[in-house]
């Protein structure tokens, strides 16, 4: 039996001396309600109400409830609402793992604009191309490149990021520019630290567009 729940309702009930009012005022069927408080007396096999035509009226168990109810009653609505303030006016230590290429461009603007606002929340950033075990190490969120494996976390996609090729000048000086993706496999590349990316070149763009990439 739900005792909180019902506690809850026939407070709403003793405190309105009525079935009806208490029931609008809840939002449900007095038939609902009267039906839930019968299964609070019946199991404590004590009469709580006295009901008659026009009102309700208390038994000397249904004020002993009464009193020592309305204060943990009181107290479940007040934890309630202060924890649903948190998702209005979030506090606390908010743990993050961002992979350190994107985090000084993408994430910094956001985060600085995020504190700002929420003036009482502190952020814990990990700023490493390491991939962290959530669950573990106790953080509230990561923020990652590519395909991620099956973790049975919650992932939601935040951005589509497009991946292209660059040199430097000096670089296509000395060694000069490709004239066939399989020319590649001669040319160094600086590859993202990240899991799923093991150094391979994985081309979608034709050769005319790497040309003129590399050679910007």
């Amino acid at each position: 039996m739900d005792y909180l729940r019902n506690l809850a309702l026939f407070v709403a009930v003793a405190e309105a001396r009525s079935f009806t009012k208490a029931a609008v005022r809840l939002g449900i069927p007095t038939s609902t309600l009267s039906r839930r408080i019968s299964e609070l007396e019946a199991s404590m096999d004590l009469k709580l109400l006295v009901r008659n035509t026009r009102q309700v009226e208390l038994t000397d168990a249904g004020a002993l409830y009464l009193t020592l109810g309305e204060g943990i009653v009181a107290a479940a609505r007040d934890a309630h609402q202060q924890v649903r303030g948190l998702v209005e006016t979030p506090q606390g230590t908010l743990r993050m793992s961002v992979e350190a290429e994107i985090g000084p461009r993408l994430v910094a603007p956001v985060l600085a604009e995020y504190l700002e606002r929420y003036a009482e929340v502190r952020v814990d950033l990990d700023l490493s191309p390491r991939r962290v075990d959530l669950l573990a190490e106790g953080f509230d969120l990561a923020l990652r490149i590519g395909k991620l494996p099956n973790s049975g976390l919650t992932v939601r996609r935040l951005a589509l990021l497009s991946a292209s090729l660059y040199a430097a000048p000096s670089y296509v000086k000395r060694h000069g520019s490709p004239t066939h993706p399989r020319d590649l496999l001669n040319h160094a590349r600086i590859h993202l630290l990240h899991k799923g990316d093991l150094g391979e070149w994985r081309l979608k763009k034709t050769l005319t567009s790497l040309r003129s990439r590399l050679t910007v």
